[in-house]
């Protein structure tokens, strides 16, 4: 069963953790997600500003120091852009220092992940089986998705589908 602890429901099955943003791309997504499954959706994360994300690099650098891992190489694995991680992780690895350099990044068009850009979110898998999370990963890649299942913190990391991503850009940037 999903833990629905620390949420509030957005109706039809959805519930979000915290103040998260969703786009409207994002709500049409995750309700074509949600029709295909059993059980509620828990999403812990939308789009992000850079200070959002330095927050979630931050829990993730502490969450492999904690495993005994090098947040680096751990990083390298889940991040498409070498460049980018060790630019942050060369300078200061505070969440205000990572704050900065990702902040940095974004105005010179570089991002880091696509949740800075409002084309992925996150999915608590907390309290889901494997079953369920499997289920979960089979709707997600029917609606056009591609899913990275992260072990720090755990959770589904999904980023939309082409046709989700158009709508994201169209809106962000007024294009019809």
């Amino acid at each position: 069963m999903t833990d629905l602890t620390g949420t509030t429901p957005l109706g039809a099955g959805l519930h979000v953790a915290g103040a998260q943003v969703l786009t409207p791309a994002m709500l049409d997504y995750l309700r074509r997600v949600r029709v295909r499954l059993t059980f509620d959706l828990v999403v812990t994360s939308g789009q992000r500003t850079a200070t959002a994300q330095a927050r979630a690099w931050a829990v993730k650098i502490a969450g492999h120091l904690a495993r005994g891992e090098d947040p680096r190489k751990a990083l390298h694995d889940l991040y498409r852009r070498d460049d980018l991680v060790d630019e942050v992780m060369d300078g200061d690895t505070t969440e205000a220092g990572i704050a900065q350099t990702i902040a940095a990044q974004v105005a010179r068009g570089d991002l880091l992940s696509s949740h800075l850009s409002g084309t992925a979110l996150d999915l608590r898998i907390r309290g889901l089986d494997e079953g369920q999370i499997t289920g979960l990963v089979a709707a997600c890649v029917a609606e056009g998705g591609r899913c990275v299942r992260e072990a720090v913190p755990p959770h589904l990391h999904v980023e939309l589908g082409a046709s989700d991503r158009r709508t994201v850009a169209r809106t962000v940037t007024g294009m019809r």
